[in-house]
């Protein structure tokens, strides 16, 4: 473990502090140019800057609907199953190259903490960094270079110390712990932003979720800070006080009898009305009531903290249910409930896990290969099998009625996503087309080389001419051509060979088809000619056993003498 773990450290760009395979601690070792300065804690720093996103960074770990909406997009996220999977399922070698990338994703990603570790703390700074989030691919080669050889896995990178350049080569300058600074090479960053800021003096730096609910989230700190002051410590909710008649120390007395008196009755957190007034008033005794407690006049907490909670919701893009007992959706019937949820599912995690994918598939794989997220949400895939069903009633009409065609309804679902790309271009090579809708045997025309070498039929000089070819040998010819192109569908190394492949073995079934159908239309006039043939010598033999008067005389003649003679 410990040489595997060595070897899987050194495709970083740069070295681990010893005691720290996974990055945490080893100090700040910032240069004196990047040393940040915190802004007072009554001042929230301006956009942008590195110290509002160390604001933020402190700030929202304290403020609970933050910590929640955080917590939920973030199980949202990795809950989500990711694999890699080949472009082409019919290249043995792209299918073990996937096996093999989705192990090293998963297991060697942040030096073996896995994927899901450092997949997590790149969704929390995504959510709380305006500077975005950042992780490094690793692999052979120098930081300042494109990767030599497949990508071993990934790792996550302090957003606080990933410095942007706007450099198209080098976008990222990393301060490390060791207090080096490394260029890392664009094939190397993955990087992922919200809401990038138009600005070209800022290069890409963003506005996160928590930077677009800030003042929602203090209001929502300050309730709760006043409720916490309003219920913990034991406040008078009301003073009946003397304005007149009575010394200050003989109010002060009073507060204190009151206070002893609440210790006495037990009381924690409420308390009663304070009175207090002198013993024995001299002249003049004037009282006035004094409220304590309680916000504003007209002050609605649930109100309030329904808006401030919709407005970090939708900072985070997440589900309504999500905060269903905030909205008081708990309450409502289950269509409804469910329609709400509808509307507002995963609109950031999915945009975000979008983003992601596409980030892999350009840095972290090959091009043969692509990264799969599969939500297994069971909800979600009965409303969409729901959905599809009624399509394919929808489409089974279409059809029957003529008002549409297959390679139409192909299309469109397409671009549902029912089925994909490749399976569309499977279904259309089944039924003799190319993906472009011409006809498979306009193959036999083409000017490739790689798929005329796989058409080249030993002995045919033009396939496609009926006439001019045999239909039997052609026929064993073609056979013959078949067996040699699914060998090379078994041995293609390339998506590209597989592919010209399949589409030259279809375009050799259906010729062969072709052949097929005119070989057996041969067959069927030949033997209805043989038959045409017996039909008129049976005619012509019943036209020559006809008996006539005068055979029939000779017949009379001929017993007569055979009679005669045996007498």
């Amino acid at each position: 473990m410990a040489q595997a773990v060595t070897r899987i450290q050194s495709t970083l760009p740069f070295k681990l502090p010893d005691g720290d395979m996974n990055g945490a601690g080893g100090g700040m070792g910032w240069p004196l140019s990047m040393a940040f300065v915190v802004a007072a804690p009554d001042r929230i720093p301006p956009h942008w800057s590195s110290s509002r996103d160390i604001w933020i960074r402190n700030f929202y770990r304290t403020v609970d609907a933050l910590n929640v909406a955080t917590e939920t997009f973030i199980s949202k996220a990795t809950g989500i199953e990711l694999w890699v999977a080949p472009k082409d399922n019919n290249v043995k070698r792209h299918m073990e190259q996937a096996s093999q990338f989705t192990y090293a994703l998963h297991n060697q990603t942040g030096v073996f903490a896995g994927f899901e570790d450092h997949f997590t703390r790149y969704i929390d700074d995504y959510l709380s960094q305006d500077n975005g989030a950042f992780m490094v691919v690793m692999g052979r080669g120098r930081a300042d270079g494109p990767i030599i050889g497949p990508a071993t896995g990934l790792y996550h990178l302090d957003s606080a110390r990933c410095q942007r350049t706007g450099n198209a080569e080098y976008p990222v300058i990393y301060h490390h712990t060791d207090s080096k600074r490394y260029k890392i090479h664009y094939t190397r960053i993955i990087s992922q932003v919200q809401r990038p800021s138009p600005k070209q003096e800022l290069y890409g730096v963003g506005f996160c979720a928590i930077s677009s609910c800030i003042d929602a989230s203090i209001e929502l700190k300050d309730v709760s800070v006043h409720s916490q002051e309003s219920l913990g410590s034991r406040p008078a909710r009301q003073i009946l006080y003397v304005k007149e008649g009575a010394t200050l120390q003989e109010v002060i007395d009073a507060a204190d009898i009151y206070q002893a008196k609440q210790d006495s009755m037990g009381v924690e957190s409420f308390s009663k009305t304070m009175f207090l007034a002198p013993r024995s008033p001299a002249g003049k005794l004037e009282l006035e009531l004094l409220r304590m407690l309680g916000p504003h006049e007209g002050f609605n907490r649930m109100e309030v903290s329904i808006i401030n909670l919709a407005t970090i919701a939708g900072a985070f893009g997440l589900d309504l249910r999500d905060l269903a007992i905030s909205f008081g959706i708990a309450s409502e019937g289950a269509t409804s409930a469910e329609v709400q949820d509808r509307k507002g599912r995963g609109k950031g995690v999915n945009t975000f896990i979008e983003g992601f994918r596409k980030e892999l598939d350009r840095k972290f794989l090959p091009r043969h290969l692509k990264s799969v997220f599969d939500n297994k949400d069971d909800q979600q895939d009965e409303h969409q099998a729901r959905i599809w069903d009624i399509r394919s009633s929808v489409r089974e009409r279409d059809l029957r009625n003529g008002v549409t065609s297959v390679r139409t309804e192909r299309e469109k679902m397409v671009e549902s996503g029912e089925i994909t790309t490749e399976q569309f271009e499977a279904m259309e090579l089944q039924d003799g087309r190319l993906a472009n809708g011409t006809d498979i045997l306009l193959l036999f025309e083409t000017s490739d080389q790689e798929i005329a070498d796989l058409l080249s039929i030993s002995g045919v000089s033009n396939p496609t001419d009926l006439k001019a070819n045999d239909p039997e040998s052609t026929i064993d010819s073609i056979n013959e051509q078949i067996r040699v192109v699914w060998r090379v569908i078994d041995m293609a190394r390339t998506a590209g060979i597989a592919s010209k492949a399949r589409q030259s073995l279809a375009a050799l079934e259906k010729l062969r088809a072709t052949y097929e159908g005119e070989l057996m239309e041969m067959q069927m006039m030949e033997e209805a000619s043989i038959l045409e043939e017996e039909v008129l010598l049976e005619a012509a033999g019943e036209g020559e056993d006809a008996a006539t008067p005068e055979d029939d005389v000779a017949t009379v003649e001929e017993d007569a003498q055979l009679e005669e003679d045996l007498s």
